[in-house]
């Protein structure tokens, strides 16, 4: 039966609230079996509550700039195998090529596109005022093992105009799953996995989310389960 619902988590009652692509990232990015992974931008540590519940042999680290956002990470990540810490993955002296995998779910709108939430945490999680996806995987690659992988979650138009300039950086795509809602719609979200070295090809796959509304599809309810199994 297509039954699966994920777990309740502590988040903010208004403005800012998890969505699906954070559950995405985290069912792709299990895919890697990580020893140690970052989880950057955790905001209220979705994607590292699953990594960590699902991984208890791994250590896990979840960094968020945002206050209001860690105190429900905190929550949600206590008694798991997971460091939470509050402040800038910018600006941490990472040990050098110690991790096996670097998640980010990051805010996609740059400064003066797109509309700006009310709400100041909801705005800072949407907009990148403080860093875009490049910065991000600049900042983290010295931290990752030479075969260890960067997997994120973006809007499919966001996707496509980061996809060459990450490429330009030395990244290679070794994943990529595309999301759409419904069957024979366009894919609206993009789950990739990036790499510093060569690929001979990357292994490209679809995802169809929902049969109808609020209800997912066969494949879809697969994916997810491998996050509370």
């Amino acid at each position: 039966m297509n039954d699966w619902k994920p777990l309740a988590l502590s988040q903010p009652q208004r403005g800012y609230r998890y969505s699906v692509d954070a559950l995405l990232l985290a069912a792709f990015a299990l895919e890697q079996k990580p020893h140690r992974w970052l989880d950057i931008g955790t905001g209220c540590g979705v994607v590292a509550f699953y990594l960590g519940r699902c991984l208890p042999n791994a250590r896990g680290i979840a960094v968020e700039r945002q206050s209001a956002l860690m105190c429900h990470a905190r929550r949600n990540l206590a008694g798991l195998p997971v460091l939470p810490i509050l402040g800038d993955v910018r600006r941490f002296p990472w040990r050098p090529a110690r991790l096996d995998l670097v998640v980010c779910n990051p805010p996609y709108y740059l400064p003066g596109h797109g509309k700006v939430k009310k709400d100041p945490v909801a705005a800072m999680a949407r907009h990148a005022f403080f860093g875009t996806l490049e910065d991000f995987s600049s900042a983290v690659q010295p931290a990752l093992r030479p075969e260890g992988c960067f997997c994120g979650v973006l809007p499919a138009d966001v996707f496509a105009r980061f996809q060459p300039r990450l490429s330009a950086d030395g990244w290679y795509f070794s994943k990529i799953l595309s999301v759409k809602p419904f069957l024979g719609a366009a894919a609206n979200l993009i789950c990739f996995a990036m790499v510093r070295v060569p690929v001979a090809a990357s292994c490209s796959r679809e995802l169809v989310l929902y049969q109808r509304h609020r209800q997912y599809t066969e494949a879809a309810t697969a994916f997810f389960r491998r996050l509370t199994s």
